[in-house]
């Protein structure tokens, strides 16, 4: 088969890596790319503005979507509707992760655990509600934000701050507030058809730009799995009451959900609830959770597509660990350089790491940071203890340099 993978970003990277493995790869496109998968395969020149045209050109037997932008897009319906199968969900079915206020309603629907939540229709009904409730709360801006939508806010002011900000971003889109949860985070992802789910996998995420989660937030400086929380019983619970609930109340909308589900949970002291729903692989948890894939990466999205997932086996490693620690140019996410050679100091490969790009590019041979995201590269360890997993995750990331890179040192300390 010929396969695209679109994005550009080390979740992309990731993917086209273990797409690049299946015996039924035959040739492997990705566009945009970055310097790291013009080595998996061929980086192609699409025009944006006719790229369903330019697809269909590329003469390809199936297409992978990386970001959640075309998935908001629209780009598998206009896809399938050329005949050409996609691993993503179509544009209704991704209202899971484009629209909060229509995943709070699927929710709501299907008894789902989540947040107390209030709708409100512009930013000074928001705040009137805020004055008056008088406890800290969350303001969601209702559509995509690239992971920096969301804001806690302890005051009325900042509540206005952020209302205002959500009406600046989405104009005339709902406003979302809610309680603010206190407990653990956890990323939990599964493959699904729309009626037939996987074994779970979960990780941990870092959003914040500084150790000690402190600094504005960002599109995710690193990420760990397995997280020693991830019991048998709690991955039981969530398959049961919030994923099966929510794809069976998809399916009966007329709108069900195929490709990868990502729920972000917060384990409260009343038990787990869903802060949101992602309709892809997240970014940087893909790049620590598909090392431990077990099995054709390919063959399983495959299987979701055809709406065969339960005649195909998908398991995860529980053996091993990993960690993954994003090096960042510094300044990001706000101004940063780019442009600057990346270079590796050791020519000698680690069995126990992976580095996956983000925003490169090459120039001939060298290597040079690129001006898509400040993220430059996910270096990830592996181990069978999650010390271990960490330490060669950080003895890479010492290995690689390039100017103004800046990267967290806590990733995985605390677990």
């Amino acid at each position: 088969m010929k396969i695209l993978t679109i994005g550009k970003g080390a979740r992309e990277h990731a993917l086209a890596w273990r797409i690049s493995q299946s015996l039924q790869c035959q040739e492997l496109f990705v566009w945009p790319g970055n310097g790291g998968t013009s080595q998996l395969g061929w980086d192609v020149s699409l025009n944006a503005e006719r790229l369903v045209e330019d697809i269909v050109g590329l003469g390809v037997d199936y297409v992978v979507i990386g970001p959640e932008t075309f998935l908001a897009q629209g780009l598998v319906d206009d896809l399938q509707s050329r005949g050409i199968p996609v691993f993503g969900p179509t544009k209704a079915a991704a209202q899971l992760e484009t629209s909060k206020w229509f995943a709070l309603e699927v929710m709501r629907e299907a008894h789902v655990p989540r947040p107390t939540s209030f709708v409100f229709s512009n930013p000074q009904a928001a705040v009137t509600f805020a004055a008056g409730h008088g406890k800290p709360v969350v303001v969601k801006a209702d559509g995509l934000t690239g992971g920096k939508g969301v804001w806690l806010c302890h005051t009325p002011g900042e509540v206005e701050q952020y209302a205002n900000l959500c009406w600046e971003l989405h104009p005339n889109k709902p406003i979302v507030v809610q309680e603010l949860l206190k407990g653990k985070e956890v990323s939990v992802f599964c493959f699904t058809d729309g009626y037939h789910i996987s074994s779970l996998v979960a990780a941990c995420d870092y959003k914040r730009l500084l150790e000690g989660d402190q600094g504005p937030n960002t599109g995710g400086m690193g990420s760990y799995t397995w997280p020693h929380f991830w019991k048998k019983p709690l991955e039981e619970y969530v398959l049961e009451w919030i994923l099966k609930p929510v794809l069976r109340s998809m399916s009966q909308k007329g709108m069900p959900f195929s490709g990868m589900l990502y729920a972000g949970l917060m384990l409260t002291k009343d038990g787990p609830k869903v802060l949101e729903f992602n309709a892809r692989f997240g970014d940087p948890e893909a790049q620590v959770i598909l090392p431990l894939l077990e099995g054709d990466l390919l063959e399983i999205m495959l299987a979701c597509t055809k709406g065969r997932l339960d005649t195909v086996p998908v398991s995860w490693n529980r053996k091993r660990q990993a960690v993954g620690v994003v090096m960042v140019s510094y300044g990001y996410p706000n101004e940063y350089e780019s442009g600057h050679p990346i270079t590796r100091r050791n020519s000698h490969d680690s069995k126990n790491a992976l580095v996956f790009h983000s925003s490169t590019r090459r120039e001939g041979e060298t290597l040079v940071t690129d001006d898509e995201s400040g993220r430059v590269l996910t270096v990830v360890g592996m181990g069978d203890k999650l010390f271990l997993a960490r330490e060669a995750a950080y003895s890479e990331v010492g290995k690689w340099d390039f100017p103004t890179a800046a990267w967290r040192e806590d990733i995985a300390s605390g677990r």
